[in-house]
């Protein structure tokens, strides 16, 4: 039986700013490869082909890679995206439909793969009114509510946006009005009216990706995953420099400098051409290319982005986009002193994190001069010059008398 993927890349990709500039969310690299490029690796096992759905602004990222790709104009929903992938490749028996942020979910594709007819994945939740939330009966999905009241819930079992379903599907779907966000939904309980819906039940839910500190979780999953250390024969290892595997694997990449006394501390990636400084501790954290870890520097947990700069600073908790240049003696505060759950404002709403630790997020291109700090929680636009001796707090936007 044939099979095609559609993966959904399109939308804006608004609340994970500051980190959407000129590009979807699944688009940021993480150990040397975007999460759309996992996420296409991982699914191309299982298929014959794969459609990604994109907006026009992403269409010239995809020069020379080996998919095809999809326009989806305007992000009205779900459903009209499927629909953009479905009308690129119509000639298949069934499709999986996965988001692209969905680079580290195997062991979900492989379940749903296994088991034939219309699959969808799904998952207990103690928000059921945040979701769309399925109906079962005699082991079959029988309804899907989307986002139900308090006390209307048909279950306690959300849907995951990782399906298996038939070509008939696809064209049921195309009858339909999909400018509503829960259309797809919608025809999905429509369609188990007519026809068996399966569905595998996964007991952790796939990792979110609503907000940019969120790719603090990816880093952490792609750095656990790492099979075993390796040292690239080109990189260039001082010999006092410290690498510690014994808690985590260490991988160098191509071209990669770790100077004197440096430590790295697994898990953790250095990317191609990437500089360790000397006297510089880099631990659990992901190192892309290029990037510089100057001298007498800590980077903790965090993801620092291609050709961004550093010295004689400590980020914890961080997210640091591509291109940005930090001046000396910068801190990332990672910590309330309370020891509270950080709080971010994006986008004039106050939104709960559920971390205690979250130092900033740094978008594209940004240049901050010296002796500047951050507090926990603190996002920082695009393309901003920020002068020395700033103390930054909240969202900024852009600047005003920094």
């Amino acid at each position: 039986m044939s099979k095609a993927a559609i993966v959904l890349a399109a939308g804006e990709s608004s609340r994970t700013w500051p980190l959407n500039y000129h590009k979807h969310k699944s688009m940021v690299k993480i150990g040397g490869k975007t999460l759309l490029e996992r996420t296409i690796q991982n699914v191309s096992r299982y298929v014959d082909d794969v459609v990604v759905v994109v907006s026009p602004r992403d269409t010239s990222l995809f020069k020379g890679n080996d998919v095809r790709i999809a326009i989806q104009p305007i992000p009205k929903s779900t459903a009209d995206a499927v629909i953009r992938g479905y009308d690129v490749a119509p000639d298949y028996d069934e499709y999986v439909i996965l988001n692209a942020y969905h680079a580290f979910s195997e062991d979900i594709l492989k379940q749903i793969m296994n088991i034939e007819g219309n699959v969808l994945s799904i998952t207990p939740t103690q928000n059921p009114s945040r979701y769309g939330i399925v109906e079962i009966k005699n082991k079959e999905i029988k309804k899907i509510v989307e986002k139900p009241k308090k006390g209307e819930e048909p279950s306690n079992l959300r849907v995951i946006g990782i399906y298996k379903l038939a070509k008939d599907f696809l064209e049921f779907l195309k009858t339909k009005d999909v400018d509503e966000g829960d259309a797809l939904e919608k025809t999905l309980s429509e369609y188990a009216n007519f026809s068996q819906l399966r569905y595998v039940k996964i007991g952790e839910p796939p990792l979110s990706l609503k907000y940019s500190w969120q790719y603090l979780d990816f880093v952490k999953v792609f750095l656990n995953n790492l099979e075993k250390s390796f040292v690239d024969s080109s990189a260039v290892i001082a010999k006092t420099a410290v690498i510690d595997d014994s808690e985590g694997k260490v991988v160098i990449e191509k071209d990669a400098k770790v100077m004197d006394y440096a430590v790295i501390k697994g898990p953790a990636y250095i990317g191609k051409g990437a500089i360790i400084g000397t006297h510089t501790l880099v631990r659990m954290s992901s190192v892309e290319s290029n990037a510089i870890i100057g001298a007498h520097s800590e980077v903790v947990r965090s993801l620092i982005g291609s050709d961004t700069h550093l010295h004689r600073s400590y980020v914890g908790d961080s997210v640091i986009d591509d291109d940005v240049k930090i001046g000396a003696g910068f801190v990332a505060a990672n910590r309330l002193l309370s020891r509270k759950e950080v709080y971010v404002e994006l986008q004039g709403n106050i939104i709960k994190t559920e971390r205690t630790s979250l130092g900033c997020v740094i978008g594209k291109g940004t240049v901050i001069g010296v002796q500047s700090s951050t507090m926990p929680g603190t996002l920082i636009a695009p393309n901003l010059k920020i002068k020395p001796h700033s103390m930054l707090k909240g969202s900024i936007y852009e600047i005003h008398n920094l």
